[in-house]
This record gives structure tokens, sequence and C-alpha cells, in this order.
């Protein structure tokens, strides 16, 4: 198994039960890897971190470099050391997921980093809105979120794949960004296509989280979210 070790800053339920204002700086965030992703304060974007640089995808479509100040109430990097280079055909979310459950016998209980950096036929990826209160949960927001369908395109798509039973702190199955290459695009992934192309892996079963201690987040119990709700408010359920 590879030596890659995810590092994950708040839990997905706190972003469920509207707890998205507060966190650390993205600062603090990459000292904990280069390559990663996630949200910012309010819900204002979607994150994606690519050999140290974290870009910001906005709701308009527009997509810029993200400064080292700006708050992040969720994240997960990693250093990301690939030990798997897979050349597949006819690619797509679901025959992605398959090839990662058949790595081996940890396929399904262990944690897959994915980066694949080529051509896609085709690209739908979504994009978050801010929340309108600062209690909104993020299903609510989700209600408002666009999606985008994009064709013949050069770009990276890198992510995680997370057990099942990580419902509730991270999101189960598939977690992926997409960038182009000219970065004038990026969002959410929910569906793509290569006919071929090369996946990076890297597993582990190294794996940490580190806590808020903000008021916000330290004031009452914190619901479990459940697997459909979390699904749901990512835009695959």
């Amino acid at each position: 198994m590879a030596s890659s070790q995810i590092f994950q800053y708040n839990v997905l339920s706190a972003l469920m039960h509207g707890l998205c204002s507060d966190g650390f700086p993205l600062a603090h965030i990459l000292q904990h890897g280069e390559y990663g992703l996630g949200t910012v304060a309010g819900l204002e974007g979607e994150m994606l971190i690519l050999n140290g640089e974290a870009l910001l995808f906005k709701q308009d479509g527009s997509v810029r470099v993200m400064r080292e100040d700006e708050v992040i109430p969720w994240a997960m990097t990693t250093r990301f050391i690939p030990s798997v280079h897979l050349s597949v055909h006819s690619l797509n979310l679901a025959r992605l997921a398959t090839v990662l459950i058949g790595l081996d016998a940890s396929g399904l209980n262990h944690f897959h980093v994915i980066q694949i950096t080529g051509f896609f036929e085709s690209m739908t990826f979504r994009i978050i809105p801010p929340q309108q209160t600062p209690d909104e949960t993020l299903l609510e927001a989700s209600k408002r979120q666009t999606y985008q369908t994009n064709y013949d395109l050069q770009g990276t798509l890198f992510g995680f794949w997370s057990p099942e039973f990580t419902a509730g702190i991270s999101l189960p199955g598939l977690h992926l960004h997409f960038i182009s290459a000219d970065k004038l695009m990026g969002g959410h992934v929910l569906e793509f296509f290569a006919s071929s192309n090369t996946i990076s892996i890297a597993s582990t079963n190294k794996y940490s989280i580190e806590l808020p201690t903000t008021a916000a987040f330290c004031r009452g119990k914190i619901p479990c979210a459940t697997n459909e709700d979390v699904h749901r408010a990512e835009g695959s359920g």
C-alpha cells in the first residue's frame, strides 16, 4: 500500500447541519497536502488543490486562484504518491468505481486517491451556490445548484474514494472535482466519459481528521447525516 495519507478538516455532517462559516485559513490546509478538494466559507464555491495551487470554482462559472487567508470549513488533502497507473477504455463514473473496488481485497474498505489528466469527451459538473442565510444547510443550498455539461475537454479530474462507513464524515464513494487545462471551467463532477485514459491511484489506510474548535461546532449535538441526504446534497442522489 502506498504511503499517501489523507487529512480531513471537519466532518460533512457539520456542513449538512449548516455549519459552513468558520474554519481554518487555506494556508493551514495546505500544510497537510498539495492535492485535495473542499469548499469555502459560506459555500461561496468549490475548491480543488493541484500541486499546491488552490483553485476556486464560483457559481457564475468563473475560476480563480485562491488566497492563503481564505477560510475553509471542510477539506480533504493528501501528498498524493500514486502507486498504480492503469490505462482504461470507455471510462465513466461507474467504470471508475468498478476499477477501484477491484484493485485488491481492500478496495471497498480503504481510501483511494485518484487523478486522471487527459482528454474527456464529456464532463458534467455542478457548483454549489452560496448560503442564503448563515444557518442554511448544504442540502438546502444544493437545491439551487447549477449544472454544466461540456464536451471535448483537456483537463484534470482529481478526488477521493471513501468507504461506505464514512457516511456523515466524508462522501462515501467517489468525490471528484475537475479543472480544464486552460483553467477556465471546473466544478464537482457528476459524470464524465473518456474513451481512453490513464488513471493514477494511491490507496491508503491512513486517514486523519481534525475537528473544529469553533463555538458553533462545539455548541449542541451535530446529528449524523444519512448516506441518502449526503449523496442528494452532493448531486449524486
